[in-house]
């Protein structure tokens, strides 16, 4: 043999190896001192790990853990990731600043007077939405449509409300 590792004789300290390999590494260890003390080192540590009893739960460890588990389970705040609120004033501020600056930038484009065209084609807009109007609000499919629409949404909301209520009445 070339060279004995550390993991060969501790399988051969665990009884891991075959016979014909076996006898010849304890040939081995028995001719090289250093070898020797190594292997009686890992043969003392093996018998003292055998004769050590292993330590076992209480009896309620699992109730415990589990009862742990819940408690944990119970509060789903804590589970939940945290966000900065700078980090979203930050962003709010940005967009109010450019709906605000836009608002500002028309304002300050726009002209004084309206113009004889922008009044003419103002009036032809405001005819063709009125008459697009006219036919939506008299058209009774969009009506039944509407209707089944909120009568659904309302169902949905009561659903909500009334699920709410009774979880709050269980707990």
């Amino acid at each position: 043999m070339n060279q004995i590792t550390e993991e060969q004789l501790w399988d051969l300290a665990d009884g891991l190896i075959e016979e014909p390999l076996a006898s010849e590494l304890m040939q081995v260890i028995a001719l090289n001192p250093g070898l020797k003390q190594k292997y009686d080192e890992i043969k003392a540590i093996n018998s003292s790990l055998a004769s050590m009893q292993l330590d076992t739960p209480s009896a309620n460890f699992t109730a415990n853990v589990m009862a742990q588990f819940r408690t944990e389970m119970g509060k789903p705040e804590a589970l939940k990731t945290l966000v900065n609120r700078k980090i979203i004033y930050g962003i709010a501020a940005v967009f109010s600043a450019i709906i605000i600056g836009l608002l500002f930038f028309t304002i300050w484009n726009a002209p004084a007077e309206p113009s004889a065209q922008f009044m003419a084609t103002s009036n032809q807009v405001q005819q063709a939405v009125d008459s697009q109007v006219d036919s939506l609000l008299n058209n009774k499919v969009f009506w039944r449509s509407f209707l089944m629409i909120d009568a659904v949404l309302l169902l949905i909301f009561a659903d909500k409300l009334l699920s709410r209520r009774s979880l709050k009445n269980i707990a």
